[in-house]
């Protein structure tokens, strides 16, 4: 038998700035690895590793420093595969 759980939040203002800021920042993230993905196998027909694109998104950490408010591996969930 499953069970559900259901929270209601009820963040402040601040907190909820800084969710919608981390949710923007993941989406550019996944945007920008689909079509860097999608690039590639455009022009190569081959796709990325798992590992090139980890290798990836920390070289883009390193360019970025708003990258570095966001853990990278909440954003992997949402990277295509």
């Amino acid at each position: 038998m499953r069970k559900t759980y259901r929270f209601r939040l009820y963040p402040t203002k601040s907190q909820d700035s800084t969710m919608n800021q981390s949710l923007e920042l993941c989406r550019q993230v996944y945007n920008d690895t689909l079509a860097l993905r999608k690039d590639i196998w455009e022009k190569e027909n081959k796709t990325i590793s798992i590992y090139d694109t980890n290798s990836i998104l920390v070289s883009w950490k390193a360019k970025k420093p708003d990258l570095r408010q966001v853990f990278l591996k909440f954003c992997n969930r949402f990277k295509p595969e």
